[in-house]
């Protein structure tokens, strides 16, 4: 038995990890998926005094590649993530006077503490030269190196909270009046918004089949007039990948 067992592990081992000779892919398809973590920036709203592990959240993604020549291949991603800032205020964030007849002598308070978080799903169609491809003379034509643009579009949804105590007082001819309140308001916002991505992504064959990666993406947001839309997005993510 315990020979029979080490045939087995010799055999799959000279499967996966045996010299995989120069393969020309033209016209041959993959599918991977990927998993890694992601960060945004240029949003409206910044941290302020926040939990740690605020502006950093898992990614997944998954999707298909054509491979046209092999230098150059199209590519159809899906990835799903979310992104958030939080607020804690150590002096109170003043709020615009309220409009009325009366007139306000004194006012004192404000927003205390916001959070907002957005879940988003995001695909694009992307445009994937190998690098790699330039050293025609290469011995090991394992590892490839792709660069890439294209378009996509994100859909996003989320909701804000915010929490905002104080006191003020309004005179009047004949009276004063002090209120004192303590708001908590969940507001929702949903928006699509088209980015253009860019990717960086290192790849090493392993065997015919079976190819493993790390990848580097960005996408740069554009302009849709919210202030929930972030500039960009970047992610980083390790790739598994199945040749057909």
């Amino acid at each position: 038995m315990k020979r029979f067992l080490t045939m087995i592990f010799l055999t799959l081992s000279s499967v996966l990890f045996t010299r995989i000779e120069a393969q020309e892919r033209v016209s041959t398809w993959s599918l991977y998926a990927e998993g890694g973590a992601t960060m945004v920036h240029g949003l409206e709203m910044l941290s302020v005094d926040a939990a740690p592990g605020m502006n950093i959240f898992p990614e997944i993604g998954a999707g298909v590649s054509f491979d046209v020549r092999p230098w150059f291949r199209l590519g159809l991603n899906y990835d799903f993530s979310k992104y958030a800032r939080e607020q804690r205020f150590s002096e109170f964030q003043p709020l615009e006077i309220p409009d009325g007849g009366e007139e306000l002598a004194e006012r004192h308070g404000g927003l205390a503490y916001a959070r907002m978080w957005t879940h988003y799903h995001a695909a694009d169609l992307t445009f994937e030269f190998n690098m790699m491809e330039l050293w025609k003379n290469r011995n090991d034509k394992r590892f490839d190196l792709y660069v890439g643009t294209g378009f996509g579009w994100l859909f996003a949804k989320g909701n804000t909270y915010d929490i905002s105590m104080g006191h003020e007082r309004w005179s009047e001819s004949y009276k004063e009046t002090i209120n004192t309140w303590l708001n908590a308001v969940n507001t929702r916002h949903k928006f699509n918004a088209g980015y253009v991505p860019i990717l960086l992504s290192a790849e090493f064959d392993i065997s015919p089949v079976i190819t493993v990666g790390l990848q580097g993406n960005y996408k740069h947001l554009l302009d849709s007039g919210s202030d929930y839309v972030p500039k960009g997005i970047g992610t980083a993510s390790a790739v598994l990948r199945i040749n057909l």
